[in-house]
């Protein structure tokens, strides 16, 4: 009984989820980049990622990491899918200063070459600023785009 109540709560939840996307498109110049996406100190709706997708002109370093230390800089907004009313609660930075989190994941993507990382048992529970995702390209000449996928609920 537990849980049909635990399951009929989560599609309840489910149901109401508003779809979020942050895209970072910038030409590099030996040059690093991370963008994050970031829980508030309060007031936080649960997260669950849909993916990321990340293209290098040229072959570039990627790291995956979550829990760095808070972002501060530079904000940037998250666009909401067609139809969602609510802004995003998490929060968006590019050239974003967060620190060093917990490695997912490394990966190298080929010069003129998209990746595509499922993200979707990836989530960000309750508020708290130190709760976070990025990616980070390491030093590369090159135009980088990276695009995030969410939800909240």
């Amino acid at each position: 009984m537990k849980r049909l109540a635990a399951g009929l709560l989560l599609l309840c939840a489910a149901a109401f989820a508003q779809d979020y996307v942050l895209t970072r498109e910038i030409a590099l110049t030996a040059a690093a980049e991370a963008v994050t996406i970031q829980q508030p100190a309060s007031g936080a709706r649960t997260v669950r990622f849909s993916g990321v997708y990340v293209y290098c002109s040229a072959q570039c370093d990627v790291t995956l990491e979550h829990t760095g230390t808070a972002a501060t800089a530079t904000s940037a907004t998250p666009t909401p899918y067609p139809g969602v009313a609510k802004a995003a609660t998490a929060g968006g930075f590019v050239a974003s200063n967060v620190g060093t989190g917990t490695v997912l994941g490394r990966y190298t993507v080929a010069a003129t070459g998209g990746m595509v990382l499922d993200l979707s048992r990836v989530a960000l529970f309750g508020p708290g600023t130190a709760k976070n995702v990025t990616i980070r390209i390491a030093a590369v000449t090159a135009t980088v785009k990276v695009v995030f996928e969410w939800e909240e609920y």
